[in-house]
């Protein structure tokens, strides 16, 4: 079975580990701050931070 993932520049966020972000009622967050609500919540019921999300480094400062 293929599973979408969400991809976060950990550059940019300054995240080193997925355990950094939360997801609680369809809003997804990365310490205290809320950065996204994401649609169709009732399909995402078993959304896991840890599974969901990949951290990727780019460093988007040249561009």
């Amino acid at each position: 079975m293929l599973v979408d993932k969400i991809q976060i520049n950990q550059v940019e966020f300054g995240a080193t580990d997925t355990n950094q972000f939360s997801f609680t009622d369809g809003v997804l967050s990365f310490g205290s701050q809320k950065f996204a609500t994401l649609k169709n919540f009732d399909s995402l019921q078993d959304f896991d931070v840890n599974r969901d999300i990949e951290l990727v480094s780019v460093d988007n400062s040249q561009a």
